[in-house]
């Protein structure tokens, strides 16, 4: 609590001597960071960056937040709610979850994809635990245990788990 009331204060004193409020002073910062992130990315990532953003902004005014993000998950049948979507949105370092800029949606991406490989990794893992006698590929069963293992027996229905086995299998 002390750090970020020192880091808080801090930045306040930097706002005041540029004569600036914290939201535009935050921007700024969050542009710089951004075009950091986007230097080091490729064309075809930058591009995908945008068309991710574009979708999640559903009203088009530039910014999306939970309400907004709850909607677009739930439409792509990952029911969430505006809480729930909150939490995720926090726990990714969002400084704002009801106004996410696109400086503070790329700021995310690096995150997202160490957070995509770690996942990646464990489900290889877990696929190499349940194909014992190394076939290469699961039953529906045992890939359910795999996704269950992954997210939680909370996390997803049935439905939803069924809908990525068959969004998934390669042999129909």
């Amino acid at each position: 609590a002390k750090f970020y009331e020192k880091r808080h204060q801090k930045k306040l004193k930097a706002c005041e001597a540029l004569s600036k409020d914290e939201d535009t002073y935050d921007d700024e910062i969050a542009d710089i960071k951004a075009k950091t992130i986007l230097e080091k990315s490729t064309g075809h990532e930058s591009l995908q960056y945008k068309q991710l953003f574009d979708f999640f902004d559903v009203d088009k005014d530039r910014t999306w937040g939970t309400v907004e993000f709850a909607q677009r998950m739930t439409d792509i049948g990952c029911d969430t709610s505006v809480e729930a979507s909150a939490n995720l949105l926090y726990f990714a370092g969002v400084r704002d979850v009801d106004r996410i800029t696109y400086n503070d949606f790329i700021q995310m991406m690096p995150k997202l994809k160490a957070f995509r490989r770690l996942v990646e990794k464990e489900a290889l893992k877990y696929f190499d635990e349940k194909d014992t006698e190394g076939a290469g590929y699961l039953s529906p069963e045992a890939i359910r245990e795999v996704i269950n293992e992954i997210a939680g027996t909370d996390s997803l229905s049935d439905h939803q788990v069924r809908h990525l086995i068959r969004k998934a299998d390669r042999e129909r």
